[in-house]
């Protein structure tokens, strides 16, 4: 899971100077996979893991906030992530997994 994240900050970086069609383009083609493969785990093991561990509770917010999360591919005028505010994933991530393994992206990232 952590690894499909990352595959999807790294696709923003590497677009996100492009212009809206173009963007949209490589989200369609290039992040849309990832996330109908983040959504086919989540729904697979969501109901094997226990709700009220970490992987449960940051599995459960994902999918509460599914909509959310995949927005920015459906609306490609939108940044993913919002400047000052922190994506759905990493906060998802953040409370999955321990604190020395989770980092934020930078402003330098160009995700935010």
């Amino acid at each position: 899971m952590v690894e499909m994240i990352a595959r999807l900050y790294k696709i923003e970086k590497e677009h996100r100077l492009l212009d809206i069609e173009e963007r949209h383009r490589a989200r369609q083609e290039t992040s849309k996979p990832i996330l109908d493969e983040i959504r086919l785990w989540l729904d697979v093991n969501i109901p094997r893991t226990p709700p009220k561990g970490a992987l449960g509770e940051a599995m459960a917010y994902m999918d509460k906030y599914w909509p959310r999360l995949i927005r920015y591919c459906e609306r490609s005028d939108r940044e993913a992530y919002p400047k000052g505010r922190q994506s759905s994933f990493y906060t998802a991530q953040k409370i999955a997994t321990p604190k020395e393994r989770v980092q934020a992206p930078s402003q330098n990232d160009g995700l935010q």
